[in-house]
């Protein structure tokens, strides 16, 4: 697993949070990456052709830390490390109001 964004908070920006398997915890530092004014691009190389039948990820927010959900998420593939295909796009469907 590559990281093609430099995460800037958080889990001591060991890139291998995101595939270690271990969910993270209720606090800042337990297993969670933070990206702040830039998104997060990473490449998982599984050394061959594979199917998948699923992809997972699971977000932090703390909101009045100033941590939110990313507003989306973008999946892609590729069989040749050039050229990625969308896999899926997922958008986040919670939108917060603020009152004046």
């Amino acid at each position: 697993m590559t990281l093609l964004t430099k995460p800037k908070k958080y889990a001591k920006e060991a890139p291998q949070v995101l595939t270690d398997g271990a969910l993270g915890g209720n606090g800042f530092y337990a297993n969670w990456l933070g990206f702040e004014g830039n998104d997060l691009k990473a490449v998982i190389d599984l050394g061959n052709s594979q199917s998948i039948s699923s992809v997972s990820t699971a977000f932090f927010q703390v909101t009045n830390h100033v941590v939110f959900f990313p507003l989306e998420v973008t999946y892609y593939y590729s069989n040749d490390n050039k050229n990625g295909t969308t896999m899926n796009l997922v958008e986040n469907m919670l939108i917060c109001h603020s009152e004046t």
